[in-house]
């Protein structure tokens, strides 16, 4: 099996009888620095699915031709990780005003579908928030953000998000459309504040 980290070529011996997962343990403890992280894995060019990776590490390493492991930093995964959220972030507080001035039209089902998307990627960012927070070991009471700690500062857009969801309930379109294209700007910014510390924490753990 040919093996490269990081698109470097490395040697594993007598990996005739071990599984996949025991090589790539033993080549992460022998050449990877205790700072990095594996993040993929493609086999002859192909990513390893997520939902496909636990039942492929315990197969024979021997079955399998090239492998190659993508490994980076905690603090690099993070900082991705809010640009990312960042980008999304603003597509969709440009889409919340969309949406309300699509239920002022009476477009009713197309806002519907459009809030739906944003309902998944607001999850979607409080989940990068949450892990990305656990990652760089940032402790929720400690660590703050204008004198609060971050854990109740990140939950502050919670609020908003139930008012949204109590709109949808009653089917109160009114009420939705005043939520999204005058509060949501809140819950933006207490996003972002939560981001910037977050990048601000990679930033000085990669300057460590």
């Amino acid at each position: 099996m040919e093996l490269y980290i990081d698109d470097s070529p490395v040697v594993i011996d007598d990996i005739a009888r071990q599984t996949l997962e025991s090589v790539l343990r033993h080549a992460q403890e022998r050449f990877c620095t205790p700072d990095r992280m594996v993040v993929g894995i493609r086999h002859e060019g192909e990513e390893i699915p997520a939902g496909e990776l636990a039942g492929t590490l315990q197969k024979p390493a021997s079955t399998f031709s090239r492998l190659d492991v993508v490994t980076n930093t905690k603090d690099e995964l993070v900082a991705d990780a809010m640009d990312q959220a960042s980008v999304a972030l603003t597509q969709t507080e440009e889409a919340c005003r969309r949406i309300a001035d699509g239920l002022a039209e009476g477009k009713v089902a197309e806002s519907m579908q459009a809030l739906g998307n944003c309902l998944s990627v607001w999850q979607q960012i409080h989940e990068a928030i949450t892990k990305s927070t656990q990652m760089l070991d940032m402790d929720s009471e400690t660590t703050l953000i204008n004198g609060e700690p971050i854990g109740e500062f990140a939950n502050k857009p919670m609020g908003v998000l139930l008012r949204v969801k109590e709109a949808l309930q009653t089917q109160d379109h009114v009420l939705l459309a005043d939520t999204l294209k005058y509060e949501f700007c809140e819950v933006a910014d207490l996003w972002r504040d939560v981001i910037a510390r977050i990048e601000a924490e990679a930033k000085t753990v990669d300057e460590a």
